[in-house]
């Protein structure tokens, strides 16, 4: 989905994976992976992936492979933020209702870390022109202004229409109100 997204945007693609060297616990004796080991992997499995997506899509995007040890949101919100990355686009498992509300899930942790904006894929979508883009978030009348420039853009460069829904959590009565932007 990203190198679609990327032939239109015209845009570098950053195949980012981040890895973590398993704590041992308890006493008993356990085998631990060295770190050098774990980022050799790490790397030549982005590697692979890399080379299967130029040659199944006979692409010549650029394609660059980043492999980092630590904690996914941490590391992936660090990253985007000190290299100017416009777009991050994570693919979806497709947690459940119960494990996400309880555990988490690295996208929906980074949607809230990062101010960069998240495309959420999930893992079986195929590829399909962007039409119609759905901006689903709770505005606060609390003075900030919210900036809709990357969407805009982005909806621009597909010629497709926005819909923003906002949250309202209060007892107030729901309107509904259509605007240009």
């Amino acid at each position: 989905y990203a190198l679609e997204l990327s032939k239109k945007l015209e845009a570098e693609i950053i195949l980012f994976n981040v890895y973590h060297v398993p704590v041992p616990l308890g006493e008993s004796a356990v085998n631990v992976i060295p770190w050098e080991e774990l980022e050799e992997h790490s790397m030549s499995r982005l590697m692979k992936l890399k080379e299967n997506l130029m040659f199944q899509n006979e692409s010549t995007a650029t394609i660059k492979c980043v492999s980092k040890c630590g904690f996914a949101v941490d590391e992936i919100a660090v990253y985007a933020r000190d290299n100017g990355i416009d777009m991050i686009i994570m693919g979806t498992q497709g947690a459940s209702y119960l494990s996400e509300r309880v555990l988490g899930s690295t996208t929906s942790s980074l949607i809230h870390e990062t101010n960069i904006p998240v495309l959420a894929i999930d893992k079986n979508l195929e590829y399909h022109p962007v039409q119609k883009i759905a901006l689903a978030f709770q505005h606060q009348n609390d003075g900030n202004e919210v900036n809709f420039d990357s969407l805009k853009l982005f909806s621009r460069v597909f010629d497709s229409h926005i819909y923003i829904l906002n949250i309202n959590t209060s007892e107030e009565k729901s309107t509904y109100e259509h605007k240009q932007i």
